[in-house]
């Protein structure tokens, strides 16, 4: 039987909340994976030319995979209508500079009348164009329009129940559509950025967004068995930094002998952290006996638990639990670690 001695405990001693993914490699090889694994939604408010509006982005696995932007408003004054819809022509005349001409141009009226009035508000789904381009790459088709639309177009299906009232706006987007899914990203090493693009390159055009670079974030986990219970160390990392180590084991057979393990083994941690740590700030001892749920109902309750509220910068707390309510029961033995200012025992 594998338990936690002295030197085992010395080596979770290495491991504390604040240090860095660089040093916790070193400390603790093969948990952490060699390159950040990047996933996200982000958004970039922006103004092209005198729109403003919004990106959204998408990045899956350390790759952009889809981008677009949008800007929607009102407009009361034929000045504003002629100053949106140049702005709009301006920003596809600087497409055509980094993409050459598009494979469709479209151009409206371009007038303003009113269109507040009843041929308008009478048809749900309307949309009046007054610029729509289209470009097509080896990965991405890139669409520009600027319309003025209802928020029914392309969006909702007339007739839904509970549908949200009509609306209309003026509206101008770019879309980022990737085609392809080859890994052949440098081909489309132009403009801007393009789906495909990997996210650390991605990030210098976009540092804002990265302010604390592309650091470690996530959960990861290694197994190792305590005083006879295999369980399972959980280390949450935050930009870079470890914010949280948590080891935990449930059982789910519920009888006398796996309670007695679980209070044995919270008692030996208890002792070996006394001996690392000190005495802990606060034991909290409830019922140290078995209480069979199936003969006599109850609806859980705390057997043990220890806390220290200042070890190396740290709170620890180590704890036995007899959970239960509605007929589920478990016996949970935890150990969390968590930066010392942080206000709760969890």
């Amino acid at each position: 039987m594998m338990i936690l001695t002295t030197i085992g405990l010395n080596a979770q001693d290495a491991i504390y909340i604040g240090m860095s993914a660089e040093e916790f490699k070193v400390k603790l090889p093969g948990i952490l994976p060699d390159e950040m694994n990047y996933s996200a939604n982000l958004s970039l408010p922006e103004t092209l030319h005198g729109i403003a509006g919004k990106w959204a982005f998408r990045i899956n696995e350390n790759i952009l995979v889809s981008a677009g932007f949008i800007s929607e408003r009102n407009i009361r004054s034929e000045d504003e209508f002629n100053i949106w819809t140049e702005s709009a022509k301006g920003i596809i005349e600087d497409y055509i500079k980094m993409y050459g001409q598009p494979v469709k141009y479209d151009k409206g009226s371009c007038k303003y009348p009113d269109r507040n009035n009843y041929e308008f508000q009478k048809s749900i789904g309307k949309r009046e164009m007054f610029y729509e381009s289209v470009w097509k790459t080896k990965l991405t088709d890139i669409k520009i329009c600027c319309d003025y639309r209802s928020n029914y177009y392309a969006g909702f299906k007339e007739g839904l129940p509970n549908g949200p009232p009509v609306r209309f706006s003026y509206c101008f987007k770019i879309e980022y559509t990737p085609v392809s899914k080859t890994s052949d990203a440098m081909s489309e090493e132009i403009g801007r950025f393009y789906p495909g693009m990997d996210v650390k390159s991605f990030a210098t055009v976009f540092p804002a967004l990265f302010p604390k670079g592309i650091k470690m974030s996530g959960q990861w986990q290694r197994n190792q068995e305590l005083y006879g219970l295999k369980g399972s160390w959980t280390y949450r990392f935050e930009n870079g930094k470890l914010s949280w180590i948590h080891f935990n084991k449930y059982l789910d057979e519920i009888n006398e002998n796996n309670f007695k393990q679980c209070l044995h083994a919270a008692t030996q941690l208890i002792n070996d952290y006394t001996r690392l740590y000190g005495k802990p700030d606060t034991t909290l001892t409830g019922d140290t006996t078995f209480v069979d749920p199936y003969k006599k109902h109850h609806w859980g309750y705390d057997v043990i638990e220890a806390r220290w509220k200042d070890c190396k910068e740290m709170k620890i707390k180590i704890e036995f639990t007899f959970m239960g309510g509605k007929g589920d029961y478990h016996f949970l033995l935890g150990i969390n670690y968590f930066d010392k200012n942080y206000p709760y025992y969890e």
